[in-house]
């Protein structure tokens, strides 16, 4: 009812200017909370911006593990080949990962595809329709939370660059056998292995 009011009144403060349009509640809403302009860009971000960004600082993961392992502090290891935009988040990987299709999984809406790579690292890569996590959102150095409106638009700014990782990965048809090169990123709260890690792509190429 409050809601109705303020639009009515909406309405009356410009009868003498432009006429009366009756607006919905939402409208209403995104008068008073417009859109932020990043949900609008968030493929053109994809594309440019993020994909640049994991392509330069990704390293093979065989190569990541074994510098990891030998690291002792978790938090040292996320400021030196990781990413968060605050200590008590998790802590996100650019990658690379190159190897061969050993499995598909198509039949769940959490979709993989599990690479093997040449020294028999076997790791998921993330093909949708839902990608879980929001690695591929929280990776991001130039974007934050406090670019939005709220934490609600927030989210679905990652859903969107979520979207895109979907888009991007089925552009692909791919089959047991087939060698791929991944870029992606995965979230952990800790030291990662294979098993526990979800890559979400942001460029797969079949070789």
């Amino acid at each position: 009812m409050r809601l109705r009011i303020l639009a009515l009144a909406l309405c009356t403060s410009v009868l003498c200017f432009s006429g009366c349009r009756i607006v919905t509640v939402q409208e209403y809403q995104q008068l008073q909370d417009p859109e932020s302009p990043l949900l609008k860009q968030a493929p053109e971000i994809f594309d440019t911006k993020l994909t640049t960004q994991i392509k330069d600082s990704a390293l093979p993961i065989d190569e990541l593990f074994d510098k990891l392992s030998a690291m002792q502090d978790f938090a040292e290891a996320c400021k030196t080949y990781g990413y968060r935009q605050a200590d008590d988040l998790q802590c996100n990987f650019p990658v690379k990962l190159e190897g061969s299709i050993s499995e598909i999984n198509s039949k769940s809406r959490r979709g993989t595809l599990t690479v093997t790579t040449a020294d028999g690292t076997a790791v998921k890569v993330q093909i949708g329709p839902v990608i879980m996590g929001t690695a591929l959102r929280d990776i991001q150095k130039d974007i934050s939370y406090i670019d939005f409106n709220d934490q609600t638009v927030y989210g679905e700014y990652g859903e969107r660059i979520n979207a895109h990782s979907v888009e991007h990965a089925n552009a692909n048809k791919y089959e047991v056998g087939q060698n791929v090169e991944v870029y992606g990123a995965f979230s952990t709260w800790d030291f990662p292995n294979a098993t526990s890690i979800r890559v979400a792509p942001v460029i797969v190429t079949i070789k």
